[in-house]
This record gives C-alpha cells, sequence and structure tokens, in this order.
C-alpha cells in the first residue's frame, strides 16, 4: 500500500457514512502534512461508491377509460354484451391505421343491418364523448380513428 492509502484508510468509514470528502482530505492532510492535497482527494474518490440514478421511464400516456355507468340500468349480460361491443370496435379501430368508417366497422363486425346501424352510431358517439375514439370531423364518410 502507498503512503496516501495508508493515511486514508482510518478515514474511509467516515467517508462510507458520507461525510464531506474535502473535510476528509483535510484532515487527513493535517495529520500528513507531507501528502498532496489532489492525491488524498483522488484516492478518496476511488473508494466512493457510484450512486446509482434512477432514470424515470417514459410511460405511454394512460387512454380513457369506458364509461360503463351509463349502463347499470341493463341486467349484467346485456352490460357484459355491450361493454365486449364497444371493446371489439375500439380494437377494430386501433388496428386500422387510416381509421375506419362506420360501414367498415359494421362489416367488420358482421353486423350490417338496419337493426345494428343505430345502435352502432350510438357507440361510436359514447366512445368519442369519452375520450377513447376521435372522428376527422367530415359528415359523410367520417373515419374514427
Amino acid at each position: 500500500m502507498s503512503d496516501v492509502e495508508e493515511a486514508i484508510t482510518p478515514f474511509l468509514s467516515a467517508l462510507h457514512r458520507n461525510v464531506s470528502v474535502d473535510m476528509l482530505v483535510n484532515t487527513v492532510l493535517k495529520k500528513h502534512t507531507s501528502l498532496d492535497a489532489d492525491e488524498v482527494k483522488g484516492a478518496f474518490m476511488k473508494h466512493i461508491k457510484p450512486t446509482v440514478s434512477h432514470k424515470p421511464t417514459i410511460s405511454k400516456p394512460k387512454k380513457p377509460k369506458m364509461n360503463s355507468r351509463r349502463y347499470r340500468d341493463l341486467s349484467l349480460k346485456k352490460q357484459q354484451k355491450v361493454m365486449t361491443l364497444q371493446t371489439e370496435i375500439v380494437r377494430l379501430i386501433e388496428e386500422s391505421p387510416n381509421g375506419m368508417n362506420k360501414s367498415s366497422i359494421l362489416s367488420r363486425l358482421r353486423k350490417e343491418n338496419s337493426h345494428w346501424r343505430p345502435i352502432i352510431t350510438r357507440y361510436l358517439l359514447e366512445l368519442e364523448e369519452d375520450g377513447i375514439i376521435q372522428t376527422d370531423g367530415l359528415r359523410n364518410e367520417t373515419l374514427h380513428h
């Protein structure tokens, strides 16, 4: 061991208790006047464990949730059917990078008839109101994103 290492050995426990390096350097230099301050500080710095800084991960923005409270008057089975259908609509729209119009949504859901058209329209409006999907705002051939 070098002279510097021998001089700082008694002070290493204080270093691990987060005592200032400059304070320890001054203390060592008072006892060992022949040592250089930069050498002593460098020797102390070798014994400091690097602090691990936590880098926060960038999280995706939270998606708004579907408002199922508007269906609380329905039976549990009907609530589940409505929420399953709305979830399926959202999944279809998310899979389509350029958006989808209502006719293509109806055809992909295999519900292309006059019974389902107003129901799906209502669900699309509710999903838009909840902020889950967006429309491009065109009157005819509105695309849902």
